[in-house]
């Protein structure tokens, strides 16, 4: 008889014990991996929406300055008293009607939550919040609607009301 069998087959229990231990390494790293991959995801999204918050206030200060909305970014860049010190990759400024938004186009955003992008999970979570919209509308007084996709609108400034000419 060897050792082992003398002390009753500890060794067996000890295999058991060891295969145990890896199933819950293997659990804990995974769980570990995923919320690693959420707070990156939350990170980005909350990057995103400061950035376009950013443009909208540079939009508002070059609106401040020259008594006109810009129609491009390059207005904003070019406009000597509103620099804009964020990076602007993937932003755009869109006109529709005299309803201004900042645009977002990244790959963060490239599928929709529903494949599994985390980035457009986080920021679906913020669109309440932030005014996040999947397109450009031309009534801004609806509820936002950002559900994932590829481009992200925030409202700048909603349009001008139009006089009535025939006004006594």
């Amino acid at each position: 008889m060897s050792g082992r069998e003398e002390k009753g087959g500890g060794g067996e229990r000890v295999g058991v014990g060891f295969a145990i231990m890896a199933v819950a390494l293997v659990l804990i790293s995974g769980l570990a991996w995923n919320t690693h991959g959420t707070v990156t995801a939350d990170a980005q999204a909350r990057r995103i929406v400061a950035d376009m918050n950013n443009l909208r206030a540079s939009a508002y200060a070059y609106y401040q300055d020259t008594d006109s909305w810009p129609l491009s970014l390059a207005d904003i860049e070019h406009q000597a008293d509103s620099p804009i010190n964020i990076d602007t990759a993937g932003l755009s400024i869109v006109n529709l009607g005299g309803v201004l938004f900042v645009r977002y186009n990244g790959s963060e955003t490239a599928t929709i939550p529903v494949a599994g992008n985390k980035v457009a999970q986080a920021l679906e979570k913020l669109r309440d919040r932030d005014m996040l919209y999947s397109q450009p509308t031309p009534n801004p007084d609806a509820a936002p609607n950002y559900s994932g996709g590829t481009h992200v609108y925030m409202l700048i400034k909603k349009s001008e009301p139009k006089l009535n000419a025939h006004r006594f």
